[in-house]
């Protein structure tokens, strides 16, 4: 039992770490591979402590100004690097 209260819930994260529920799911989709919470037989999101370094970790590059591709690259996250000068500069310069 005493296992089990390492774990959050996607409520205790969010007001843990101040980042909206929201904004938590929405991470888990874009950093999919490095940041996958554990769920309950009724799908609720359950989150170790490594997770909340994770989720601390993109919150700390995000507010240091990296863009999320430029995170992902950071943590290892295999990206085409083609397509992200296209995105990187889209709308620069219009």
């Amino acid at each position: 039992m005493d296992s089990l209260k390492q774990f959050l819930t996607i409520q205790q994260v969010s007001q843990k770490l101040d980042v909206p529920k929201p904004t938590l799911r929405f991470w888990e989709k874009e950093f999919e591979g490095i940041l996958v919470p554990l769920r309950t037989n009724g799908r609720q999101r359950r989150y170790a402590p490594e997770h909340v370094a994770v989720i601390k970790e993109i919150k700390l590059l995000k507010k240091a100004g990296l863009s999320l591709i430029e995170i992902k690259r950071k943590m290892g996250k295999g990206i085409d690097d083609s397509l992200i000068g296209g995105f990187d500069d889209w709308g620069k310069g219009r």
